[in-house]
């Protein structure tokens, strides 16, 4: 089966183009650095300000009503 040469990098291993094969297990191992860094990310000690505020973004919402309240208030009374 021949192969696209678009899809293949044209790297020489012992004269022979990379098998495609080898290319897809290199893209896993890129993708799956890539994940395990934003979950790195996401759950390193600088960001726990930042996701205990988002945590608690459900429970400012009676916050947000209150204000919308009052503001629909003052508007019926202009």
């Amino acid at each position: 089966m021949p192969i696209c040469s678009s899809w293949v990098p044209y790297f020489q291993t012992n004269g022979d183009l990379m098998d495609i094969n080898e290319l897809r297990g290199i893209h896993t191992l890129l993708v799956m650095a890539v994940f395990i860094g934003i979950i790195w990310w996401a759950f390193s000690a600088h960001r726990k300000k930042a996701n205990e505020e988002a945590a608690h973004l459900p429970f400012d919402d009676d916050e947000v009503e209150k204000r919308t309240l009052e503001q629909e208030k003052t508007e019926k009374k202009q």
